[in-house]
């Protein structure tokens, strides 16, 4: 969840990070984040977290230091993966002044779901309605996690995830600096898939 839709000029204000290792959820991290400055009354309507309750949140560079461990080794995982990491990468740029440790391996899952189902149909909530997956509290970190994750295993569970066949739906990409999308070089497989973020509204 952030403070709008600029990761220029707005500030993540909570995070949801699960850790899958094969099918298994093997570890989870949440957080509000306190953004030092004002949330609109307009996100707030939709994410439900006040400048009140993010100010006596951590900060991003009290928050940084355990995302970074869960996120070390793993292919960055979100749906709208691109906007998701673009928010990370300046966080971590702003905190640091460099984007070190943050994954440039990235599959997105909206973009898989574009390939499989067509452009129309790529709203977290459509694909989870087509998949009959239950998002226990939308537009609240953690439970988007959980909901992408799912995603995630029923769309690994259909098979032939290659490469190939994910370079061809542009769903696995190499986000470098800003998002350069490129195709990764080395070989992909499941097992590397270690972690999923969704931190914005």
């Amino acid at each position: 969840m952030t403070t709008g839709l600029s990761a220029a000029a707005e500030r993540v204000v909570e995070l949801g990070l699960a850790v899958v290792e094969g099918t298994r959820v093997v570890a989870t991290f949440e957080t509000l984040v306190n953004p030092e400055r004002a949330i609109p009354p307009r996100l707030t309507d939709i994410h439900g977290i006040t400048t009140a309750m993010a100010s006596k949140a951590p900060t991003m560079r009290e928050v940084l230091p355990a995302l970074l461990h869960h996120l070390d080794g793993a292919v960055f995982t979100a749906h709208n993966a691109q906007f998701d990491h673009g928010f990370l990468e300046h966080e971590v740029r702003r905190v640091h002044g460099t984007r070190a440790g943050l994954p440039v391996d990235a599959l997105c899952t909206k973009l898989w779901a574009w390939h499989l189902y067509g452009r129309g149909n790529g709203s977290g909530e459509a694909v989870e309605a087509r998949l009959g997956i239950r998002n226990r509290c939308p537009h609240h970190a953690l439970p988007d996690v959980e909901a992408t994750v799912e995603v995630l295993l029923r769309f690994l569970g259909k098979g032939g995830v290659t490469v190939e066949n994910l370079a061809k739906a542009r769903a696995l990409r190499v986000l470098g600096p800003m998002g350069s999308g490129k195709r990764p070089a080395a070989a992909w497989e499941p097992g590397r898939l270690a972690a999923c973020v969704r931190g914005h509204g």
